[in-house]
């Protein structure tokens, strides 16, 4: 496979107690500085071909799965979750249904948080990051 920061290649995946694949010979790859936009109607597959991207499929979803997704050149089969979040993560169609923190800080911690990285690491990462997308005034303010 030639290298990509995101490939997927004849991807398929149909759920345990479904009768037909939910996606089917799924073939891309998507190179820094590129951006993918997968559309598709109400229950077309796109939310389980994300899941295939960050590995939650197939190490937390099971079902008929074939095909090969590569992560910063990692095979999703052999990385971990947790090493895959490094490079992909996922937000999903209604974000403020999916909110798991009280405050903005805790929001941003809950990845990190993920990642078992140092307090203090987290910290220097959640400051930097609120500063650059401008939200720095808001670290402590609570979620709606």
């Amino acid at each position: 496979m030639v290298s990509g920061v995101l490939e997927a290649r004849n991807v398929c995946f149909g759920y345990d107690d479904a009768e037909q694949l939910v996606i089917r010979n799924v073939t891309f790859r998507v190179q820094t500085g590129e951006l993918l936009l997968v559309i598709g109607a109400s229950g077309a597959g796109k939310s389980t071909l994300v899941l295939a991207l960050n590995g939650l499929i197939p190490h937390a979803l099971q079902g008929s799965y074939d095909g090969e997704v590569r992560v910063a050149g990692r095979n999703t089969r052999e990385a971990t979750v947790g090493e895959l979040a490094m490079h992909v993560g996922m937000v999903f169609q209604d974000p403020e249904a999916r909110l798991v923190a009280f405050t903005v800080e805790d929001e941003v911690a809950f990845g990190l948080e993920n990642l078992c990285l140092e307090r203090a690491e987290m910290e220097q990462r959640i400051t930097r990051a609120l500063r650059e997308v401008g939200l720095a005034d808001q670290r402590q303010k609570a979620e709606k």
